[in-house]
């Protein structure tokens, strides 16, 4: 993800840290004229993950995590906003990533029936219903949208709610990453994970 990026004021993110030793991260909020700054001390050399949560820092406006040699990230904070979907995903390198989708475009419903021929004939011996969230993103940049393409070859993707992550499946298999002359956002389908059914001999 860029090193730049937006975060609604309730949402929290992952850092994964890989420090050669000792490492200070500050974290610096500010809002209007004033900020404010906090430190976390890490003791020892190896991969690390970092939780920013921005309930921490009620009333930033911009928020800046400072990790030294692994570099910082700046942190625009957008007004929370009923209806968006924050999305976890595994990325390519390893590391869980953020993003908070502000357009809920449509919500699919579907049903598979499996029917069976029984003495009254045709009958339906199971009923499974689908459900499908498109996702729409904000208009970005290339620099954006090109690790949110990696949702469409995630191996696990979750939906982030205030009290846990819920497994989901993406559907969506391809994603425009640039339009010539335009920002563009991205489509991303998810559906609830479906669960393995046995399989019958």
């Amino acid at each position: 993800m860029p090193l730049v990026r937006l975060i609604p004021e309730d949402a929290c993110d992952e850092l994964t840290l890989l420090t050669d030793g000792p490492c200070i991260v500050t974290v610096t909020a500010e809002a209007g004229d004033t900020a404010t700054a906090e430190s976390y001390r890490v003791s020892e050399a190896g991969l690390h993950l970092f939780r920013l949560d921005m309930r921490d820092f009620p009333g930033a406006e911009r928020v800046t995590v400072d990790a030294g040699t692994c570099g910082s990230v700046v942190y625009s904070v957008t007004p929370a906003v009923q209806g968006q979907v924050r999305l976890a995903w595994r990325s390519s390198a390893g590391s869980v990533e953020h993003y908070t989708f502000p357009i809920v475009r449509t919500t699919t419903v579907r049903t598979e029936r499996r029917e069976a021929e029984g003495p009254q004939g045709r009958v339906v011996a199971a009923a499974e219903t689908d459900r499908e969230i498109v996702l729409v993103s904000a208009y970005e940049t290339r620099s954006m949208l090109e690790p949110l393409a990696e949702l469409t070859a995630t191996a696990a993707a979750w939906i982030v709610t205030e009290k846990c992550y819920i497994p989901v499946d993406i559907a969506t298999e391809e994603a425009v990453v640039q339009r010539r002359g335009t920002l563009s956002c991205l489509e991303i389908a998810i559906r609830p994970k479906r669960k393995k059914h046995a399989a019958w001999n």
